[in-house]
């Protein structure tokens, strides 16, 4: 939990970061244990510290604003223990749905740092083991959704979210790399077209959880 506190530590809303970085550590921990996937001690070690240095490191602006908005629908200042750790949750899936876009995005823009510290694929030994680090991510978010969310009425609908949100973004990042490998003006396209498709699907969520009545009362 150290580091997500850390990562967390600047700015307002404190008792909304504590409670999200307690979650993000929970999350990390069950995917390092998830019978899914057979790590050895080498590279249990290798994921758990790629986590903390992708998923971790920016505001979390995205992740904590499915909490506050939450609170603002249901009309509280205070949620419930369960309704906060699912919110919070699905907060940290739009993190680490932003980290898969920025791991790979960066090796394709050959960039040097992200975030005030070399790019994930810049440091040393990782190399382009960083193409499936960021496959891993995205496949995280599956993971976490099937543990927390399956039983629930809205599971297909986050699911699909997710993939819609994901596909979206993709195809505008293949587009930004087209053009300026073809050297084309529209290579100067604005990022905050891929921004908008990002907070689109933060809203997608948000209203998925407030569809009905039942949902926006108790979200468990």
């Amino acid at each position: 939990m150290a580091a997500a506190a850390a990562a967390l530590s600047n700015g307002s809303g404190g008792d909304s970061k504590a409670e999200f970085a307690e979650i993000y550590s929970r999350l990390k921990e069950e995917m390092l244990e998830d019978p899914a996937f057979e790590f050895t001690d080498e590279s249990l070690q290798w994921i758990d510290r790629m986590l903390d240095y992708n998923v971790l490191g920016g505001k979390c602006n995205r992740g904590l604003s499915v909490i506050d908005s939450y609170k603002t629908l249901k009309g509280v200042d205070v949620l419930r223990k369960e309704e906060t750790f699912l919110a919070c949750t699905l907060g940290w899936c739009i993190e680490w749905l932003q980290a898969y876009f920025l791991v790979l995005d960066d090796i394709m823009d050959n960039s040097q740092t992200r975030r005030g510290q070399p790019c994930w694929f810049r440091v040393p030994q990782v190399g382009l083991i960083a193409v499936n680090d960021g496959i891993i991510l995205r496949n995280h978010i599956s993971r976490i959704l099937q543990r927390h969310f399956r039983g629930k009425p809205y599971y297909v609908d986050l699911i699909d979210l997710f993939n819609e949100v994901t596909i979206s973004s993709d195809m505008y990042i293949h587009t930004k790399h087209i053009f300026c490998f073809l050297q084309l003006p529209e290579a100067l396209i604005s990022m905050s077209r891929l921004n908008s498709r990002q907070l689109q699907g933060s809203c997608w969520i948000l209203s998925l959880l407030t569809r009905e009545k039942r949902i926006s009362q108790n979200i468990t």
